[in-house]
């Protein structure tokens, strides 16, 4: 039991860092614990078996026979990131054993899981991203007459009009998928989603939300939580929602698309639109969306 090791080892650490093995008479040589290495028969080479030598992991000393640490230069070893590139393959492998086979024990799949695929607040990448992407589109970008330049008057210019640069408003679209395939939990947390991507960004930019199975069952600019109806419930086809995002006037610089992932998508991403994809569960997405995986 735990306790009565505790007691052998509080009891060792009583005893003098100086002692010999009690197995002489059996021919096994002494062993100083002296905490220096200890030569074996005068020769830096591993004990014979049977001998009654044991090495640092019984007695806690380093023995000649052993190899130093990696930082102590004796050896090459592996290093950090080997030892996780390790990890890293041997998670892997056992994620595939247990996907083809499932025979892994379940406490070696969370391990390989959490290895893999590391947690992260995924709210926190979604508020970083749609940040990133709604800045990449603001700023003076564009000059326009609408509301000419105050300066063309005082430079002298006579009768000539100058525009001024102008921050177009960024409108956002996000696409729902409401098909079959996605249950009654994943629809209510994908309208959480959405009431939180209406506090985020509502105040200055265009929110459209589409509701998508087969066809757009719902497309609305939306302006309140209460204005969204999540319709649908039949196939699955995020083309047909990306393609009627595209046609929305003006044109959403951001599309945000809330799926499973079972559904097919093009083969290119929408032009002149950034695309997130909040991805549940092992769903497929494509490579050229920021893909977000949203864990319950």
């Amino acid at each position: 039991m735990a306790e009565e090791y505790y007691a052998v080892l509080e009891k060792q650490e009583q005893l003098p860092l100086a002692y010999q093995k009690k197995n002489q008479t059996s021919g096994s040589p002494a062993q100083e614990q002296t905490g220096k290495t200890v030569e074996v028969n005068g020769l830096d080479s591993s004990p014979r078996p049977g001998s009654g030598l044991s090495g640092s992991c019984a007695t806690g000393q380093m023995a000649s026979w052993e190899d130093q640490p990696p930082s102590k230069g004796s050896a090459s070893g592996v290093s950090l990131t080997e030892g996780e590139l390790i990890r890293r393959n041997v998670a892997q492998q056992v994620r595939e054993h247990a996907r083809s086979q499932g025979s892994v024990p379940r406490h070696w799949s969370r391990w390989a899981e959490d290895k893999l695929q590391p947690k992260v607040d995924w709210r926190k990448q979604l508020a970083a991203a749609i940040r990133f992407a709604a800045a990449d589109t603001t700023g003076a970008t564009d000059y326009s007459y609408c509301r000419p330049s105050r300066r063309h008057g005082q430079i002298g210019q006579g009768n000539v009009i100058f525009p001024s640069l102008r921050c177009p408003l960024p409108s956002v679209a996000v696409v729902a998928d409401t098909s079959g395939s996605m249950s009654e939990k994943m629809l209510s947390q994908a309208l959480a989603e959405i009431f939180g991507i209406l506090r985020f960004l509502a105040h200055k930019e265009k929110i459209y939300v589409l509701a998508v199975d087969q066809t757009v069952e719902f497309c609305r600019r939306v302006f309140r939580p209460e204005q969204i109806q999540l319709t649908g419930g039949g196939g699955t086809d995020m083309r047909v929602g990306l393609e009627a995002a595209a046609r929305l006037k003006p044109l959403p610089q951001l599309g945000i698309v809330i799926t499973d992932g079972q559904t097919p998508w093009p083969d290119r991403p929408p032009q002149r639109m950034k695309v997130i994809v909040l991805l549940f569960g092992d769903g497929i997405a494509p490579d050229w969306a920021n893909v977000i995986k949203i864990r319950a």
